[in-house]
């Protein structure tokens, strides 16, 4: 797959599901892509998901890593989460090394 296309074939499957009752008892999740590095540290192909209430978290596959952060603070992107957000990405990598 090259970065920034989604092959849509390559999707996460869980095994033994009963593919005729699963539509009725399963939900899906959307990720944000980044084809590039990020200038905190997350490295290419990985996933994030943000909530309504700045929660957030990401996967970076590249080093079988996953964090995240949660908060209660409305509204969405709210400066102050978000600067909390990007400090906590940094120490998260900085450990990392």
């Amino acid at each position: 797959m090259k970065p920034g296309k989604i092959d849509i074939d390559q999707t996460i499957q869980p095994k033994n599901v009963n593919q005729k009752t699963a539509s009725a008892r399963c939900s899906a999740v959307a990720f944000r892509l980044f084809p590039t590095r990020s200038p905190a540290g997350r490295r290419a192909g990985s996933l994030s998901w943000a909530g309504a209430a700045n929660t957030y978290f990401w996967i970076d596959p590249a080093i079988n890593l996953a964090a995240v952060i949660l908060t209660q603070i409305l509204p969405s992107g709210d400066a102050g989460a978000l600067k909390t957000l990007i400090r906590f990405e940094r120490a998260v990598y900085a450990a990392m090394r």
